[in-house]
């Protein structure tokens, strides 16, 4: 039987939830509402704030395998290592989706403007679509990721699917076509892995693939 329990709005900061990310060590449930980063107490069954960022809408919230937390908003990303303190690491972008590979490395898609690569050190790299160069990523509008069990690192765009190679930095494309097995829509809105190492990805338009 399925229960569902209403969080009625007077228990929220606002009634404008954007986000909800579960932690996967200790299960906490965090929780973005409008311009705040809240945890759910499981006792009183409401959230706790716990960060605010002024004039931000909180759209994503992840915490990496080194605890610290990040913040993606529509007006950059935000990362906090002592749950008080922000420090802003990507300004100005609007933050579609955030994934940690198998070496730390922090991924970041936006809305529009390409995507980022944030490794152990912060050093911060920038990738975007470069118009007619076919080992570029596929388009500036990313809006998942997933790493295969070879390390590579699969990215679903508004135009296509590409697949990472980190050691060459070379991009592979797949698209819409006529061949038998390519995708029937282009536009890839998530992607996840499972237990044997699978890719599934769901399109737009094009239902879900194997």
């Amino acid at each position: 039987s399925l229960t569902i329990i209403q969080i009625k709005p007077a228990s929220l900061i606002e009634n404008n939830v954007r986000t909800v990310f579960v932690h996967k060590k200790n299960s906490d449930i965090w929780v973005g509402v409008a311009d705040s980063v809240c945890r759910w107490n499981p006792v009183q069954h409401q959230p706790e704030l716990v960060l605010k960022i002024e004039g931000c809408l909180v759209q994503k919230i992840f915490i990496d395998s080194r605890n610290y937390l990040w913040i993606g908003t529509q007006k950059g990303l935000y990362r906090s290592t002592d749950r008080r303190n922000v420090e802003l690491m990507i300004p100005g972008e609007d933050i579609y989706q955030l994934y940690e590979d198998s070496k730390a490395n922090l991924w970041v898609a936006t809305r529009e403007k390409g995507m980022y690569q944030i490794d152990k050190r912060d050093c911060i790299q920038k990738f975007m679509q470069i118009v007619g160069n076919p080992n570029s990523l596929a388009s500036d509008q990313v809006r998942d990721f997933v790493e295969d069990n070879e390390g590579n690192l699969w990215i679903g765009t508004f135009r296509g699917l590409n697949r990472y190679d980190p050691h060459t930095g070379r991009f592979i494309l797949h698209q819409q076509d006529s061949k038998p097995g390519s995708l029937l829509h282009s536009s890839v809105f998530s992607i996840c892995k499972d237990r044997q190492g699978s890719i599934w990805l769901g399109t737009y338009y094009g239902g879900v693939h194997f």
